[in-house]
């Protein structure tokens, strides 16, 4: 993994000479063969010495991990228009809603926050130890046991407390106030980003959501902001596959998400 000038690089090749391995591939072919790696096997992150997995013992606290005190005391947020948008659309990390008001326009940003969780000394340790999540073409390796991530998501089965923050716009489309907020809610539903332009093209509040948000961009322009509305490729690796994914810059409903998110 390291190569020659690594701190083990002699004792590796003299393993390898042993073995009668010849050339920098041949233990890896090896371990390979073994069925101890993949073929694809992501060197670099095995010279990074990321740990990959979670131990049994951070899994079990991960499982027994409760909503904490203020969590449990928050009230319900009364918004019903909440929109919330991810891969596949089964749950989300952050949710969208707008309420019209005497004055204006209440828009609520929802976020699934694990630090509403009392996760324990464990789990909280394995977060600072791993600090984010690292998203690779073939894998994603969570900062956070699966049982927190699963427990904090937004989804509209149930109501989940999240950290909300209430922006009030006036009916000219100017911000005039905001708070942040812990409330129980719930998305009314969660879309995949694909196709989610299409099934919200005749909903009067995303259209004013999306009208509010493109007069948000228009004023950070007026304040010299530079916007670089252009597309993004993701690459993704399933079943040894290779996939180029093209993700459009002007999306209207990333704008929205994007817009509200720099708010």
């Amino acid at each position: 993994l390291k190569g020659e000038n690594g701190e083990e690089g002699k004792e590796a090749a003299r393993l390898m000479g042993l073995a009668h391995l010849h050339g920098p591939l041949a233990a890896c072919e090896l371990l390979v063969r073994l069925e101890h790696w993949s073929p694809d096997e992501n060197l670099e992150l095995r010279r990074s010495r990321v740990r990959v997995e979670f131990s049994a013992e951070e899994k079990e606290a991960a499982e027994g991990a409760d909503w904490s005190a203020a969590a449990r005391r928050s009230r319900a947020w009364r918004g019903r228009r909440i929109f919330g948008f991810s891969e596949r659309g089964e749950d989300c990390d952050r949710a969208f809603g707008i309420r019209r008001t005497l004055f204006g326009y209440r828009v609520s940003v929802h976020y699934a926050s694990p630090a509403l969780l009392e996760e324990g000394e464990m789990v909280d340790a394995v977060a600072r130890e791993r600090a984010s999540s690292l998203h690779l073409p073939e894998r994603m390796i969570p900062m956070l046991p699966a049982a927190v991530v699963a427990r904090c998501r937004l989804t509209s089965a149930e109501r989940r407390p999240a950290l909300t923050v209430e922006l009030r716009f006036g009916r000219d489309g100017r911000l005039k106030g905001r708070k942040i907020l812990v409330r129980r809610m719930r998305p009314a539903q969660v879309l995949a980003w694909e196709g989610a332009e299409r099934a919200l093209v005749d909903d009067r509040h995303w259209q004013r959501l999306r009208e509010l948000a493109l007069g948000l961009r228009r004023q950070r322009e007026e304040q010299d902001a530079l916007i670089l509305p252009s597309s993004n490729v993701e690459p993704r690796v399933e079943d040894g596959r290779v996939e180029m994914r093209r993700v459009e810059g002007d999306d209207p409903v990333r704008q929205v998400c994007e817009e509200l998110t720099i708010l």
